[in-house]
């Protein structure tokens, strides 16, 4: 008579199974440099120009202060200029680049990405970026950025200009 196999037999064959794909998954990690064995990007600091300026934007975009100022060199020299339609402006200069930024922010309240039109973002040198933008949406006419960053790619100078219509 032919005997059922017992709860153990399958237990064995099914746990086998699972060890086997255990090592093969944990084999491919390991030579593709894949899952738990590849590399870390995501504290990755950017390396190029372009990826630290790219990296800056979304920040300043998601108004993350703290972020955005682990860009700045320590003595950062920053200038806001708020021009509305038909005024002198405002002009904030000094090195605190914390309370430039909040006055920024303060400027284009309410704006959100979305309503951002990047026009250009030109490497003028290796250390310089310029990067012109709009939102017409919320009637802001043009701005205009421009960052200097030392070998450290961190940002030395930093002046943005925006204009409301």
């Amino acid at each position: 008579a032919d005997k059922a196999p017992d709860a153990g037999h399958y237990a064995i064959y099914w746990g086998a199974a699972m060890a086997g794909a255990a090592v093969a998954t944990l084999l491919w990690s390991v030579v593709t440099s894949t899952g738990p064995f590849g590399e870390d990007t995501a504290d990755k600091a950017p390396d190029t120009l372009r990826d630290v300026w790219s990296h800056h934007v979304k920040r300043l975009t998601e108004r993350k202060t703290d972020e955005v100022l682990r860009d700045f060199a320590p003595n950062a020299k920053v200038t806001v200029q708020y021009l509305p339609e038909n005024s002198r402006g405002t002009d904030v200069r000094s090195t605190d680049a914390k309370k430039n930024l909040e006055v920024l922010f303060n400027f284009l309240k309410g704006l959100r990405e979305e309503d951002v039109i990047a026009t250009d973002v030109e490497e003028l040198s290796e250390t310089t970026i310029l990067y012109t933008w709009r939102a017409p949406s919320r009637k802001l006419a043009n701005a205009t950025t421009i960052a200097v960053f030392d070998s450290n790619l961190k940002i030395t100078r930093y002046n943005v200009t925006v204009l409301f219509q």
